[in-house]
């Protein structure tokens, strides 16, 4: 009986070791394949006048505090419209930006893209006079990219690297 209860004690605490260590390894597959293109940026708010305030039904604010945020909003008036704090709105956020992407190989028989903003899927790209090239619209950002010649993965002479083995592009 003794050894019994070992015998499922042992079982359990393997089992439970295997799941966690399966569990590990999803994760650090899943942030390589999906999660190396996630750019975190603070957003910006807008300051709120007191009639503004008055008309959400946001409490009054103390004299201290109205009269910085509108000593902040004299100063934002004066300043040109360039160094004015972005606010994203429906209108303002980020738009794709058309991306080239070049390989130079004339030997090559088929070249294609495989990057992280497209989730890793290969994209065939166009000849012409021995460069391999193709165009993407991609948001702005650091992504990770490689070329696949003829089977082999292929990192771009042009582009840094990163330690993971890959390209970098940096979307502005």
């Amino acid at each position: 009986m003794n050894n019994k209860n070992f015998l499922y004690i042992v079982i359990i605490v393997s089992l439970t070791a295997g799941f966690w260590s399966a569990r590990e390894v999803y994760s650090k597959i899943k942030l390589h394949l999906y999660g190396d293109s996630i750019e975190i940026r603070p957003k910006a708010e807008p300051v709120k006048t007191q009639a503004e305030a008055s008309q959400q039904n946001i409490p009054q604010q103390t004299a201290q505090t109205q009269n910085e945020g509108t000593e902040i909003a004299q100063v934002e008036e004066k300043l040109p419209e360039t160094a004015k704090p972005q606010i994203e709105t429906k209108e303002n956020k980020p738009k794709a930006v058309k991306t080239s992407f070049k390989y130079k190989n004339k030997k090559a028989k088929k070249v294609s893209l495989s990057a992280s903003f497209i989730k890793w899927k290969e994209k065939p790209m166009r000849q012409k006079d021995g460069v391999w090239e193709t165009e993407e619209f991609v948001l702005p950002g650091n992504y990770f990219y490689h070329f696949v010649v003829d089977g082999k993965k292929t990192l771009d002479p042009q582009a840094p690297k990163t330690p993971l083995g890959e390209s970098l592009v940096t979307v502005k």
